[in-house]
């Protein structure tokens, strides 16, 4: 029965956007598309750096480029860790938040 385990939800009240087990959050359902389209930024940036080092006027974006690849790596490995993992406590969710938000305005 629901109501005598905690760690059952009623399917009636259930919000699937995310999956909640154990106090953690497991899996966000919106997250896969942004994970999808970060993927694509870190291949066109990535090719983009790889040009920019070979065409000479466009060197000097060689480092707009590569931190723009970083970036996007960074934004794409958090995003990967919300499609499906054990589940991350969130306090960690909001550190990385911090850290990637930071990290974003700092560069």
């Amino acid at each position: 029965h629901y109501h005598n385990d905690p760690n059952l939800t009623n399917p009636l009240t259930s919000d699937f956007s995310y999956t909640r087990s154990f106090s953690k959050i497991s899996c966000v359902g919106g997250i896969y598309t942004l994970h999808i389209l970060l993927a694509y930024c870190i291949v066109i940036s990535g090719l983009l750096a790889c040009i920019s080092r070979v065409v000479t006027p466009l060197i000097p974006l060689h480092v707009w480029f590569g931190r723009a690849f970083m970036l996007f790596m960074y934004w794409g490995m958090a995003s990967s860790l919300l499609i499906h993992n054990t589940g991350l406590p969130f306090p960690i969710i909001l550190f990385f938040i911090f850290m990637l938000t930071g990290l974003t305005v700092g560069w």
